[in-house]
């Protein structure tokens, strides 16, 4: 599991949606222009934690992402891999904490379920996840 905290340190008038907004909306303009793409979205804390009247976060959502350059090329020799994607991105805020915390598998479940040993498959999905990570770190 990849993790990263970040400190939430709102503006004036700013909620926590709206912070969580911005910080989606720059990680999203800073892996799209690298081929990533975002289908889904799940925020967690209305769809399922306000009707369950649970209110134990300011948010929790999830995002899909994925990179079709590297679900294909992995996909011709491993195409059980099917089951890991897309990825799922978390980003959440516990109510009372000053901290945002985000994250996603890694690829090395990938790896380790599907046996991955070839570098045509090895590298693509390295490289991903490099990426994610440095734009992650960027943002911190």
């Amino acid at each position: 599991l990849q993790r990263f905290s970040y400190d939430v340190e709102l503006e004036e008038k700013q909620t926590y949606e709206e912070f969580e907004e911005g910080f989606e909306d720059e990680f999203a303009a800073e892996l799209e222009p690298l081929g990533f793409l975002f289908p889904n979205y799940l925020n967690i804390k209305e769809d399922i934690f306000d009707e369950a009247e649970f209110e134990g976060y300011d948010f929790y959502n999830t995002l899909s992402i994925c990179k079709f350059d590297v679900i294909f090329p992995v996909s011709k020799l491993h195409p059980e891999v099917g089951a890991y994607a897309p990825c799922t991105f978390f980003i959440y805020k516990k109510k009372g904490d000053k901290k945002m915390h985000a994250g996603f598998l890694g690829v090395e479940n990938w790896i380790k379920s599907a046996n991955i040993h070839d570098k045509a498959s090895l590298a693509p999905l390295l490289d991903a996840q490099e990426k994610i990570k440095k734009v992650l770190t960027q943002m911190q």
